[in-house]
């Protein structure tokens, strides 16, 4: 099914690799991100259109477009499963207590209603306004986007795993130890393959016609956290810079797992 989409998909790599991935640093503010999400709802990515897609085409937009940067995946797959839902105006909460991009019309398990919470910053995702405080229900919302935010928020942890991924190996080809790149020892490819064998599973369960979501966040979580933790360790010191990606994609990681189980009664 996927490749019946390739054409569709191509064009959202196209996307993350020369608009997202090149200027990742600089998208670590709610202001930037929220100019390239102009630019996505002009390509029409966040349109009913868009929803028309088969499911699976939709969990590979929002994955491909977090290889290039959390946030900005991250805030299509909520436009998306909200604007399915009936609740496009709305804004997700999580815990009753954290809301995801405003606070005015906002809906949390099966109620909407409004925010009274301060703009806090957060660790990772910082491309995403975030609110702490309280939500005050005011009815019911005739839809429960719950399992399709986590669906697509579970998309944006792999696309992130695969982001470190991406930026580990070029590092590991580029970076000499005693006198040989760092890829050439063995522990290195270990980590990169595993790496990227556990994400590519992760995908895989995910695009799955009979997944099960609960049972598939561990796997994600576990296979997103190992790539991230081993990117940095690659990177040595610099993995912590806020100079290099590999700290923002392991930051997004984080930030993404305390999301999605709280979703996940698992």
């Amino acid at each position: 099914m996927m490749e019946e989409y390739r054409e569709v998909l191509g064009i959202y790599e196209e996307f993350s690799y020369k608009v997202l991935k090149p200027k990742v640093l600089e998208l670590d503010s709610p202001d930037a991100v929220e100019g390239v999400m102009r630019e996505l709802r002009e390509m029409g990515t966040i349109s009913e259109e868009v929803n028309e897609l088969p499911l699976g085409v939709r969990v590979g937009i929002v994955l491909t477009l977090s290889r290039g940067e959390g946030s900005t995946g991250v805030l299509v797959g909520t436009a998306l499963a909200m604007l399915e839902n009936g609740l496009s105006d709305y804004a997700p909460v999580h815990g009753g207590t954290l809301a995801r991009g405003g606070t005015q019309q906002v809906y949390y398990s099966g109620k909407v209603g409004k925010f009274n919470g301060e703009e806090v910053q957060a660790v990772g995702l910082r491309g995403i306004r975030w609110y702490r405080g309280e939500f005050v229900p005011e009815g019911d919302a005739g839809s429960r986007p719950d399992e399709r935010l986590l669906l697509y928020d579970l998309a944006a942890l792999v696309g992130v795993g695969f982001a470190a991924y991406d930026e580990a190996l070029r590092y590991s080809r580029e970076r000499k130890a005693f006198g040989r790149p760092v890829y050439e020892y063995e522990e290195i490819r270990r980590f990169l393959n595993e790496g990227y064998a556990r994400l590519k599973a992760s995908e895989s369960l995910l695009l799955s016609e009979d997944l099960n979501l609960n049972s598939a966040v561990w796997q994600v979580v576990d296979a997103a956290t190992f790539m991230t933790e081993k990117a940095t360790q690659i990177f040595g010191g610099y993995g912590f810079i806020n100079e290099y990606p590999v700290s923002k994609y392991m930051r997004d990681a984080r930030m993404l797992r305390s999301l999605v189980l709280r979703y996940a009664y698992v």
